[in-house]
């Protein structure tokens, strides 16, 4: 195939009726040709190859066109902008970039304008940046020239780092600190995001410092993520600089602390220890975040020892003693010996009081299992199943195309559940759904398939009964709920 046949294939639309295939292997030589060729000798051709290029018609041969092009502007960066601000298929000058990264400083000098720009979009300029730049003090310098002219930009470009990271990213980390101290909030929001990314977390090293300069005049919302990027620093470094962010007069600042925490409480036991002491801040958010994740944590199999469960206990006096009290008698659904041990230390508070209250009617009518499952719930992707549901166990008998009878193994819970699935030309669309039954509607409606004299089933109205006067507030709606919900 000589030159001037295969600019002819790129410039063809089509074979005009019949077999493609012959004139795809046609176009697919011609391209490879074109690419392959010295730019030196596709000068004659250079105008023809112009309207390709700008050509949305067909990609394949646009991008081969631009790639000749791009590299016949060589050094000439305002040729290179003008070729590709006029293609009309972004995706063609992503790739025609791509092809070009081993060209070093030259790419980079089209790639800045184009991703500060309006040539792309901010996707299409991440996208890009990530793929040229290089991870080395050289692609750090060009980070920095790239956020004093488009700072969003560039901070969206660390959050890309920091999501698909492939090499040390320490000689950025200076870079995108300075950004989370920007003054557009935007882009200061952006940049904290990123460096909350563990990814980010294991390289900042000096920089932090700069970090821990702004947490005085941070917004509230940046300081809880100062506080947390902070945290985890300590953590890895200067374990004593976490009491002091704990002991913050800000609640955001202590927030963030929890909350880096949290993050790695299930592996590591003094984060664990250091969270639970936090369960009495006088802030609740960050009190509900100490708990909420003991209980998830608790669920997965953590415990609590007798420091944890004593140094709670003395809490029930304090500010936060009905979250406290509430918090323990969820613990002592897995541990009850180490909560009634710890009770004596926690004096005669009525949070106290209500706590020995509950603990003394023997657990509530749902297990731990069950309590995390919602009442009714649907969902229509498996990966939004609620937790628990799958621990249901089907009941036996039944039939035809009705809903299921699911029951909880430990405690006989029992639910209704049901499922749909529709088609239609090119998708296909699948539902779950299901709902808690009451005593009543068991009674009523499936006394055959139910063990009516289960020990569970036996006590069931009297547990419910006990339920009402329960620490937790939830528990108690619970039980209302079901002592007055009719069968349907």
């Amino acid at each position: 195939m000589t030159p001037e046949e295969a600019i002819r294939s790129l410039e063809s639309t089509g074979p005009g009726g019949g077999d493609w295939r012959p004139w795809r292997a046609n176009r697919a030589a011609a391209v490879a040709l074109v690419e392959a060729m010295p730019h030196q000798a596709l000068m004659p051709w250079q105008e023809r190859l112009r309207v390709v290029c700008t050509s949305p018609r067909d990609a394949e041969a646009s991008r081969a066109a631009a790639l000749v092009l791009l590299r016949q502007a060589g050094e000439d960066v305002t040729v290179a902008l003008s070729l590709l601000q006029a293609v009309r298929n972004k995706a063609v000058v992503l790739q025609a970039l791509e092809r070009m990264a081993a060209l070093g400083d030259a790419v980079w000098a089209v790639v800045e304008p184009l991703a500060s720009g309006n040539a792309l979009n901010d996707a299409q300029a991440v996208k890009l940046l990530c793929e040229v730049v290089p991870l080395d003090e050289h692609g750090a310098a060009r980070f920095s020239q790239l956020a004093a002219h488009a700072p969003m930009v560039a901070a969206r470009w660390a959050r890309e780092l920091g999501i698909w990271r492939r090499k040390d990213l320490r000689p950025f980390a200076a870079h995108v600190v300075a950004l989370a101290g920007h003054g557009d909030a935007a882009v200061r929001e952006c940049a904290l995001a990123a460096l909350a990314m563990s990814s980010w977390r294991h390289t900042l090293g000096p920089p932090v410092e700069l970090l821990r300069q702004r947490l005085p005049g941070a917004s509230d919302q940046e300081a809880a993520v100062l506080a947390r990027i902070l945290a985890l620093e300590h953590l890895r470094t200067n374990t004593a600089g976490v009491e002091t962010l704990l002991r913050d007069n800000r609640p955001d600042v202590r927030l963030g602390a929890v909350e880096a925490l949290a993050h790695l409480a299930a592996d590591e036991p003094e984060c664990w220890t250091r969270m639970l002491r936090a369960g009495d801040d006088t802030d609740a958010r960050v009190r509900e975040h100490v708990f909420t994740t003991g209980r998830t944590l608790l669920g997965r199999g953590k415990r609590l020892d007798q420091e944890h469960a004593r140094a709670l206990a003395s809490a029930l006096d304090g500010p936060a003693g009905a979250a406290v009290a509430v918090f323990l008698a969820f613990v002592a659904r897995f541990q009850l010996g180490l909560v009634n041990a710890a009770l004596p230390d926690a004096g005669q508070s009525e949070h106290a009081a209500a706590l020995n209250r509950t603990l003394a009617a023997n657990g509530t009518r749902a297990c731990h299992r069950c309590w995390m499952v919602p009442r009714q719930a649907r969902w229509d992707h498996f990966s939004n199943e609620p937790k628990g549901y799958g621990d249901l166990e089907r009941v036996p008998g039944g039939g035809g195309d009705g809903p299921s009878l699911l029951r909880c193994p430990a405690c006989q819970a029992h639910f209704s559940a049901d499922s749909s699935s529709e088609m239609d030309v090119n998708s296909r669309h699948d539902a779950w759904w299901y709902r808690r039954l009451t005593l009543r509607e068991l009674r009523e409606h499936h006394a055959a398939r139910v063990d009516l004299s289960h020990p569970r089933v036996v006590t069931w109205e009297a547990d419910l009964q006990a339920d009402l006067e329960h620490v937790d507030p939830a528990v108690r709606a619970e039980a209302a709920w079901e002592l007055h919900t009719p069968a349907s």
